[in-house]
């Protein structure tokens, strides 16, 4: 019997010790109360500018403060001052005379003008587009975005930057060519309604407008042909809003190390609340909770927190929660622009975002075989019985849809470390956006794993003795060797 009773013991002791780092730290009860209060129905869905955003920003500075994480400055918030834009009550533009019909264009942003001018074509509109070119009182006409072909977000986020540049030049105004993946009259209703934008400094604005692709028009001035166009707006009324990203740092345990940083992120603002998604017309329940989309990525974010604070990793931790995701990624696009701590300095970026989950055996991760750092994500997602999936429904390109795109465009590793799924089914857009994606609905054994998984990623990451980087060939490595200074 005290044979039996002791091989008992030596295996029980065996299989403590077996168990992944991060399990003890990180509480079920713990994840569960940070993702109920931020998808309660009194934040009312956590729309960016709304109060409810407010309240979930504060609730994740003070659990912060909590686990003795520091401000980087005097506060945990890094205010943005956002721009409101209604809806231009009536525009019309006309090429030659011809009038273009209101499905063919939109207008991206404008005072009330009513202005004419020639047309001019810049390829993209770039400093090295204008050499040589004299746009005064001109309108110029280019592709969308620029020539590095990084998504999205980079591809709109780049407009506002041209139209100052042209301003200052004394263009008239930006009309702009869309020629993306995303249908045309999805881009217009998003890009034209009511929407969020961060306050532009500098020139004063000229108008932008956007439009699909004309082949025959950009045939014409390439042969130097004349065109002529009118435009005139009533212009989108402007209003001021502020939002925060939440940010805070916990200093590494290696003297060496800890003046490099492994960035933790995730979004926890929504969509706010009121008729939307498959309940229009019906006052039943008109709340946008997003406990998958992102009060689960902002309870990992919190729950690393908690255990790393414990368990200090050789290198600096720097949290953030971004405000202004769904709107466009303007939080994480703002805070790249504007870092408070050196980019340079920044060695990876293990984001947290999803729309929910299909697949209960796995963890997505977008970014996966890209970044130097697979094994280590692998062994963490491993750890707790799940296997990882690389870059599920590649034909959604959703590595460039969140907000670890920001960072990878400056250079910086980064991923999307999200709930389990391969495909965009049915079981993820039953929830997306919907009032259903509340707590009730959660999977929370799969949901604690999740979040203990992601500390632990966290961890190896931040200890690994080489820097993780892009692999070869990868569309984003030479931005990482300007950003780092390699060869």
């Amino acid at each position: 019997m005290r044979v039996y009773l002791c091989f008992l013991s030596i295996a029980f002791s065996l299989s403590l010790s077996a168990q992944p780092e991060g399990v003890s730290e990180i509480t079920r009860s713990e994840v569960e109360y940070m993702i109920r209060f931020l998808s309660a129905d009194e934040l009312l869905g956590r729309k960016t500018g709304e109060q409810g955003n407010l309240v979930a920003a504060r609730f994740i500075a003070e659990q912060l403060r909590i686990h003795g994480v520091k401000p980087v400055s005097e506060s945990y918030f890094q205010e943005i001052g956002f721009v409101q834009l209604n809806a231009a009550e009536s525009s019309m533009l006309s090429i030659d005379e011809e009038k273009i019909k209101e499905a063919d264009f939109v207008v991206s942003s404008s005072p009330e003008v009513k202005i004419s001018g020639d047309m001019v074509y810049l390829q993209h509109a770039l400093p090295s587009d204008l050499e040589g070119v004299d746009v005064k009182g001109k309108i110029v006409l280019a592709a969308l975005g620029d020539n590095t072909g990084q998504g999205i977000p980079a591809i709109f986020g780049s407009s506002s930057d041209k139209a100052a540049m042209l301003a200052e030049r004394g263009a008239l105004a930006l009309i702009e060519v869309y020629s993306e993946r995303a249908p045309w009259a999805f881009v217009r209703r998003y890009i034209g309604g009511d929407r969020l934008t961060v306050q532009a400094e500098g020139a004063e604005a000229i108008p932008q407008i956007l439009m699909p692709a004309n082949d025959s028009l950009l045939e014409r001035l390439q042969q130097g042909e004349k065109v002529e166009v009118s435009f005139e707006t009533s212009g989108r009324k402007q209003k001021s809003m502020a939002s925060s990203n939440v940010i805070g740092v916990l200093e590494g345990a290696d003297p060496e190390l800890k003046d490099e940083y492994v960035i933790l992120s995730a979004h926890y603002d929504h969509v706010g609340h009121g008729v939307r998604g498959d309940n229009p017309g019906t006052t039943v329940d008109s709340i946008f909770n997003g406990a998958r989309d992102n009060a689960i990525g902002v309870a990992a974010v919190l729950g690393a927190a908690d255990y790393l604070s414990k368990n200090r990793p050789k290198r600096s931790i720097l949290f953030i929660g971004f405000t202004a995701e769904e709107l466009g990624l303007l939080g994480s696009g703002y805070y790249a622009a504007n870092p408070l701590l050196p980019l340079n300095q920044m060695v990876f970026n293990l984001n947290s975002d999803g729309a929910g989950y299909s697949d209960t055996s796995v963890i997505s991760v977008m970014g996966l075989h890209r970044v130097g750092a697979e094994d280590q994500m692998t062994e963490a997602i491993k750890a707790f019985g799940f296997e990882p999936f690389a870059d599920p429904a590649p034909e959604q390109n959703l590595f460039d849809r969140s907000d670890n795109v920001n960072f990878a465009a400056v250079g910086i590793p980064a991923v999307t470390f999200t709930p389990g799924f391969k495909e965009f089914s049915q079981e993820i857009m039953k929830n997306y956006h919907q009032p259903s994606d509340e707590f009730e609905t959660l999977d929370m054994n799969y949901v604690y794993k999740f979040c203990q998984a992601y500390a632990l990623c966290a961890q190896l990451i931040a200890n690994m003795d080489e820097r993780p980087f892009w692999a070869e060939g990868d569309k984003y490595e030479e931005a990482g060797k300007q950003l780092y200074g390699q060869e």
